[in-house]
Formats: C-alpha cells, structure tokens, sequence
C-alpha cells in the first residue's frame, strides 16, 4: 500500500488492527508519504512503492497487489517538479 495522507495516528491503528505486525510475520510493506514533504520527496513515495512490489514479485516470487491510495497526488507531485525545473511533466 501506497499512501500520501495516511497519518502516524493511522499506522498505530494498522498495528492494533494487526494488519501491520511487528513480529515478522506480516505480508504487508507500507510506504508512507505526508503532503508537507516537498514535491520531490512525494513523487518517489509511489515509485518505492513500486519497487518494493517489483522486488516481491522478481526476488521473492510472491503475488503482488500494488495499491496506491490516491494517484492524484503523484501526478501532482510530478508536475511540481517539473514546474521547479521548468520542464514539461513528461520530460522528468
């Protein structure tokens, strides 16, 4: 799971819940972003995402699911970079 918005009050919660276990038994990688983080930073919070999914599914030979809460922000991210180098979106 990908996420952009998720807060420190809300992984507590995946712990409690236990979707995010400690003891090494999850089967869940979490890559966290938050919006106050400069737009290069949040643009490579989905690209760890993807990595990490990519490793998984080459290294570990495990069925994947990719999720990435809100691809908006990403794309947003992405053009904030490129408007700070003066680019075209699709050139960076």
């Amino acid at each position: 799971m990908t996420s952009w918005r998720i807060q420190s009050q809300e992984s507590l919660s995946l712990m409690e819940t236990g979707v995010i276990k400690l003891d090494g038994e999850s089967k869940a990688a979490l890559v966290f972003g938050q919006m106050n983080e400069p737009p290069g930073a949040r643009a490579r919070v989905a690209l760890t995402g993807l990595t990490i999914a990519e490793y998984f599914r080459d290294q570990e030979g495990q069925d994947v699911l990719l999720f990435i809460d809100n691809i908006f922000r990403f794309t947003q991210a992405g053009s904030e970079v490129s408007a700070l180098l003066g680019r075209i979106p699709s050139a960076v």
